[in-house]
């Protein structure tokens, strides 16, 4: 039985999220994002939702807990469910780091190819830009200061459009 039959028989709606569903799309992302030679498309909804998902779920055990304080019945405190609660928290921030940390490995190896080809610089989130252009001047400093400077005016350029679409 297909997914969707099983949700339209329990007469779930297909179009709410629940954050189960959104952390399976997140992990699919990042699997995609692992065997995918180029860089994908950022996700920016399922990351930001994720994000608030890990917000809500950090919030949630801690007013739990001052609650029961206040209450002078922290014995009372189901200790497995928090528990298990701090471990799902673990596993969202195991899978948002790296998926940010696959993106970033790739941008790194390719960084003036994605900084000068507008349809790849698309596929970063504006952080992801603003990290490339500075890792870019940043490489480009330590090859100048390194062994460029030896060379002749003319070659020592790195950004140039020819060489960097060649990867």
């Amino acid at each position: 039985m297909l997914a969707s039959e099983l949700d339209e028989i329990l007469g779930i709606d297909p179009q709410i999220q629940t954050s189960e569903n959104v952390y399976e799309q997140i992990k699919q992302a990042l699997v995609n994002e692992i065997y995918s030679p180029e860089l994908l498309t950022f996700q920016e909804e399922l990351f930001s939702k994720m994000k608030d998902t890990l917000e809500l779920q950090v919030i949630w055990p801690n007013n739990k807990l001052n609650k029961a304080e206040d209450m002078q019945n922290s014995e009372q405190i189901d200790k497995i469910e928090h528990y298990v609660t701090l471990q799902e928290i673990e596993r969202i921030k195991f899978i948002l780091r790296k998926y940010i940390k696959t993106r970033i490995a790739k941008i790194e190896k390719y960084t003036l190819f994605y900084l000068m080809d507008p349809s790849e610089r698309f596929k970063m989130s504006s952080d992801e830009i603003v990290y490339a252009e500075r890792f870019s001047e940043m490489v480009e400093k330590y090859h100048h200061d390194s062994f460029l400077k030896e060379l002749p005016p003319h070659l020592q350029s790195l950004k140039d459009p020819e060489m960097s679409n060649r990867h």
